[in-house]
Protein backbone atom coordinates (compact mmCIF):
# COMPACT_ATOMS: atom_id res chain seq x y z
CA UNK A 1 0.00 0.00 0.00
CA UNK A 2 1.30 3.46 -0.90
CA UNK A 3 2.06 5.57 2.23
CA UNK A 4 -0.14 8.66 2.67
CA UNK A 5 1.12 11.98 4.03
CA UNK A 6 -0.52 15.30 4.86
CA UNK A 7 1.45 18.17 3.37
CA UNK A 8 1.03 21.92 3.85
CA UNK A 9 1.13 23.88 0.60
CA UNK A 10 3.87 26.02 2.16
CA UNK A 11 6.21 23.04 1.87
CA UNK A 12 6.05 23.20 -1.94
CA UNK A 13 9.21 25.00 -3.04
CA UNK A 14 8.26 24.38 -6.68
CA UNK A 15 5.55 22.34 -8.47
CA UNK A 16 7.86 19.30 -8.26
CA UNK A 17 9.91 20.03 -5.14
CA UNK A 18 9.02 19.56 -1.48
CA UNK A 19 10.73 21.15 1.51
CA UNK A 20 11.71 18.67 4.24
CA UNK A 21 12.52 19.23 7.88
CA UNK A 22 14.47 16.84 10.09
CA UNK A 23 11.40 15.04 11.45
CA UNK A 24 9.74 14.51 8.05
CA UNK A 25 13.03 13.45 6.44
CA UNK A 26 13.64 10.89 9.20
CA UNK A 27 10.09 9.56 8.89
CA UNK A 28 10.25 9.15 5.10
CA UNK A 29 13.68 7.63 4.74
CA UNK A 30 14.38 5.90 8.05
CA UNK A 31 10.91 4.82 9.21
CA UNK A 32 9.21 4.19 5.84
CA UNK A 33 12.57 3.46 4.17
CA UNK A 34 11.58 5.18 0.96
CA UNK A 35 14.02 5.67 -1.90
CA UNK A 36 14.12 7.03 -5.43
CA UNK A 37 11.41 5.47 -7.57
CA UNK A 38 9.06 4.86 -4.65
CA UNK A 39 5.53 6.29 -4.65
CA UNK A 40 3.78 8.50 -2.11
CA UNK A 41 0.28 9.90 -1.68
CA UNK A 42 0.23 13.51 -0.52
CA UNK A 43 -2.95 15.17 0.76
CA UNK A 44 -2.89 18.94 0.24
CA UNK A 45 -5.42 21.50 1.52
CA UNK A 46 -7.87 18.82 2.74
CA UNK A 47 -9.43 18.23 -0.67
CA UNK A 48 -6.66 17.32 -3.09
CA UNK A 49 -4.60 14.13 -3.38
CA UNK A 50 -1.37 13.87 -5.35
CA UNK A 51 0.18 10.53 -6.20
CA UNK A 52 3.87 11.21 -6.70
CA UNK A 53 7.02 9.28 -7.50
CA UNK A 54 10.28 10.22 -5.80
CA UNK A 55 13.03 11.28 -8.23
CA UNK A 56 15.71 12.39 -5.77
CA UNK A 57 16.03 13.66 -2.23
CA UNK A 58 18.31 15.18 0.37
CA UNK A 59 17.93 16.13 4.04
CA UNK A 60 16.28 19.40 3.01
CA UNK A 61 14.15 18.65 -0.02
CA UNK A 62 12.52 16.02 -2.21
CA UNK A 63 12.11 16.18 -6.00
CA UNK A 64 9.21 14.24 -7.49
CA UNK A 65 7.07 13.55 -10.55
CA UNK A 66 3.30 13.93 -10.24
CA UNK A 67 1.60 10.77 -11.48
CA UNK A 68 -2.01 11.68 -10.70
CA UNK A 69 -4.11 14.40 -9.07
CA UNK A 70 -7.49 13.69 -7.45
CA UNK A 71 -9.96 16.02 -5.74
CA UNK A 72 -12.02 14.73 -2.82
CA UNK A 73 -15.77 15.46 -2.64
CA UNK A 74 -17.04 17.17 0.49
CA UNK A 75 -17.88 14.61 3.19
CA UNK A 76 -21.64 14.32 3.84
CA UNK A 77 -21.10 14.41 7.61
CA UNK A 78 -18.66 16.47 9.67
CA UNK A 79 -18.34 15.56 13.34
CA UNK A 80 -16.71 17.64 16.05
CA UNK A 81 -15.95 15.99 19.40
CA UNK A 82 -15.75 18.40 22.35
CA UNK A 83 -14.23 16.17 25.00
CA UNK A 84 -13.71 17.02 28.66
CA UNK A 85 -10.14 16.00 29.40
CA UNK A 86 -10.03 12.62 31.19
CA UNK A 87 -7.32 11.48 33.58
CA UNK A 88 -4.07 9.77 32.58
CA UNK A 89 -3.54 9.61 28.80
CA UNK A 90 -7.06 8.57 27.81
CA UNK A 91 -7.55 11.62 25.58
CA UNK A 92 -4.86 10.22 23.27
CA UNK A 93 -6.82 6.97 22.98
CA UNK A 94 -9.99 8.94 22.21
CA UNK A 95 -8.18 10.85 19.46
CA UNK A 96 -6.83 7.69 17.81
CA UNK A 97 -10.14 5.83 17.83
CA UNK A 98 -12.26 8.75 16.62
CA UNK A 99 -9.81 9.76 13.86
CA UNK A 100 -9.97 6.24 12.45
CA UNK A 101 -13.74 6.67 12.29
CA UNK A 102 -13.43 9.97 10.41
CA UNK A 103 -14.02 12.66 13.06
CA UNK A 104 -12.98 16.02 11.62
CA UNK A 105 -12.42 18.25 14.66
CA UNK A 106 -11.58 17.97 18.34
CA UNK A 107 -12.01 20.47 21.17
CA UNK A 108 -10.41 19.59 24.54
CA UNK A 109 -12.49 20.99 27.42
CA UNK A 110 -11.93 21.85 31.06
CA UNK A 111 -15.02 21.21 33.18
CA UNK A 112 -15.92 21.25 36.87
CA UNK A 113 -15.09 17.56 37.28
CA UNK A 114 -12.04 17.48 35.04
CA UNK A 115 -9.40 15.54 36.98
CA UNK A 116 -6.14 16.55 35.21
CA UNK A 117 -4.78 19.79 36.65
CA UNK A 118 -2.95 21.48 33.79
CA UNK A 119 -0.72 24.49 34.11
CA UNK A 120 -0.78 27.08 31.35
CA UNK A 121 2.79 26.05 30.53
CA UNK A 122 1.57 22.49 29.83
CA UNK A 123 -0.90 23.51 27.13
CA UNK A 124 1.58 23.94 24.29
CA UNK A 125 3.40 20.69 25.02
CA UNK A 126 0.13 18.73 25.25
CA UNK A 127 -1.22 20.31 22.08
CA UNK A 128 1.89 19.41 20.09
CA UNK A 129 1.75 15.81 21.27
CA UNK A 130 -1.95 15.50 20.43
CA UNK A 131 -1.34 16.95 16.96
CA UNK A 132 1.31 14.28 16.39
CA UNK A 133 -1.19 11.59 17.39
CA UNK A 134 -3.78 13.01 14.96
CA UNK A 135 -1.24 13.04 12.15
CA UNK A 136 -0.15 9.46 12.80
CA UNK A 137 -3.72 8.13 13.13
CA UNK A 138 -4.95 9.97 10.03
CA UNK A 139 -2.03 8.69 7.94
CA UNK A 140 -2.42 5.12 9.17
CA UNK A 141 -6.18 5.05 8.51
CA UNK A 142 -5.81 6.88 5.16
CA UNK A 143 -8.14 9.77 5.92
CA UNK A 144 -8.87 12.34 3.24
CA UNK A 145 -8.14 15.25 5.56
CA UNK A 146 -6.07 15.94 8.65
CA UNK A 147 -8.36 16.50 11.65
CA UNK A 148 -8.26 19.91 13.30
CA UNK A 149 -7.38 20.26 16.98
CA UNK A 150 -8.52 23.39 18.78
CA UNK A 151 -6.86 24.87 21.83
CA UNK A 152 -8.06 23.82 25.28
CA UNK A 153 -11.22 25.71 26.28
CA UNK A 154 -13.20 26.02 29.49
CA UNK A 155 -16.75 24.71 29.26
CA UNK A 156 -18.30 28.16 29.91
CA UNK A 157 -16.23 29.71 27.12
CA UNK A 158 -17.13 26.89 24.74
CA UNK A 159 -20.85 27.09 25.57
CA UNK A 160 -20.89 30.86 25.08
CA UNK A 161 -18.81 30.99 21.92
CA UNK A 162 -18.11 27.65 20.22
CA UNK A 163 -15.38 27.96 17.55
CA UNK A 164 -17.74 26.99 14.72
CA UNK A 165 -21.43 26.86 13.81
CA UNK A 166 -23.18 23.47 13.75
CA UNK A 167 -26.47 22.10 12.46
CA UNK A 168 -26.88 20.02 15.63
CA UNK A 169 -25.21 20.29 19.03
CA UNK A 170 -25.69 17.47 21.52
CA UNK A 171 -24.25 16.67 24.93
CA UNK A 172 -24.02 13.11 26.23
CA UNK A 173 -25.47 12.88 29.74
CA UNK A 174 -26.03 9.71 31.72
CA UNK A 175 -28.93 11.25 33.68
CA UNK A 176 -30.98 12.11 30.58
CA UNK A 177 -34.20 10.07 30.80
CA UNK A 178 -36.33 11.51 27.99
CA UNK A 179 -34.16 11.88 24.88
CA UNK A 180 -31.98 9.12 23.43
CA UNK A 181 -29.34 9.79 20.80
CA UNK A 182 -31.29 7.65 18.33
CA UNK A 183 -34.49 9.65 18.85
CA UNK A 184 -32.64 12.96 18.66
CA UNK A 185 -31.03 12.04 15.34
CA UNK A 186 -34.34 10.84 13.93
CA UNK A 187 -36.06 14.13 14.79
CA UNK A 188 -33.13 16.13 13.47
CA UNK A 189 -33.09 14.25 10.14
CA UNK A 190 -36.77 14.96 9.60
CA UNK A 191 -36.14 18.69 10.02
CA UNK A 192 -33.31 18.80 7.46
CA UNK A 193 -33.89 19.95 3.88
CA UNK A 194 -33.68 16.92 1.58
CA UNK A 195 -30.49 18.09 -0.12
CA UNK A 196 -28.76 19.46 2.98
CA UNK A 197 -25.09 18.47 2.78
CA UNK A 198 -22.69 18.44 4.44
CA UNK A 199 -24.21 18.10 7.90
CA UNK A 200 -22.12 19.43 10.80
CA UNK A 201 -22.69 17.96 14.28
CA UNK A 202 -20.94 18.68 17.56
CA UNK A 203 -20.93 16.05 20.33
CA UNK A 204 -19.96 17.15 23.84
CA UNK A 205 -18.61 14.41 26.11
CA UNK A 206 -17.98 14.72 29.84
CA UNK A 207 -15.09 13.54 32.03
CA UNK A 208 -15.04 10.79 34.63
CA UNK A 209 -17.97 11.63 36.88
CA UNK A 210 -19.88 13.28 34.05
CA UNK A 211 -21.24 16.81 33.89
CA UNK A 212 -22.86 18.60 36.80
CA UNK A 213 -26.52 19.58 36.46
CA UNK A 214 -25.46 23.23 36.41
CA UNK A 215 -23.17 22.57 33.42
CA UNK A 216 -25.93 20.71 31.58
CA UNK A 217 -28.35 23.58 32.17
CA UNK A 218 -25.79 26.08 30.88
CA UNK A 219 -25.32 24.05 27.71
CA UNK A 220 -29.09 23.71 27.23
CA UNK A 221 -29.49 27.47 27.56
CA UNK A 222 -27.06 27.84 24.66
CA UNK A 223 -29.03 25.45 22.43
CA UNK A 224 -27.36 22.12 23.20
CA UNK A 225 -29.61 19.07 23.52
CA UNK A 226 -28.84 16.50 26.22
CA UNK A 227 -29.12 12.89 25.03
CA UNK A 228 -28.54 9.43 26.45
CA UNK A 229 -26.56 6.59 24.91
CA UNK A 230 -28.78 4.08 26.73
CA UNK A 231 -29.00 2.46 30.13
CA UNK A 232 -25.36 1.38 30.22
CA UNK A 233 -22.71 3.68 31.68
CA UNK A 234 -19.70 3.71 29.34
CA UNK A 235 -16.11 4.44 30.20
CA UNK A 236 -15.05 7.97 29.28
CA UNK A 237 -12.69 6.67 26.57
CA UNK A 238 -15.55 4.73 24.91
CA UNK A 239 -18.37 7.30 24.95
CA UNK A 240 -17.23 9.50 22.07
CA UNK A 241 -16.47 6.48 19.88
CA UNK A 242 -19.90 4.95 20.61
CA UNK A 243 -21.59 8.23 19.65
CA UNK A 244 -19.57 8.40 16.41
CA UNK A 245 -20.63 4.86 15.49
CA UNK A 246 -24.28 5.82 15.96
CA UNK A 247 -23.90 9.05 13.96
CA UNK A 248 -22.16 7.50 10.97
CA UNK A 249 -24.54 4.54 10.93
CA UNK A 250 -27.57 6.84 11.06
CA UNK A 251 -26.49 9.17 8.27
CA UNK A 252 -24.89 6.58 6.00
CA UNK A 253 -27.96 4.35 6.15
Amino acid sequence: MIPRLFIEKERLLAPDRLKLDTALSRYLFHVLRLDSGKKLECVLNENELWEIQICSFSKNDLVFDILKKTRFPLPPLTITIAQALPKQDKFSDILRACVEFGVARFIPLLTRRTIPVLKQSDYKRKHQRWEGILLSAASQSRQNALPKLYSIMSLPDFATQPPEAYHLTIVLWENEKQMSLKRSLSQFSKSLPKKQTPVSICVVVGPEGGFSEEEIERLKEKGFESVSLGQKILRVEHAAFAACCALFYHFES
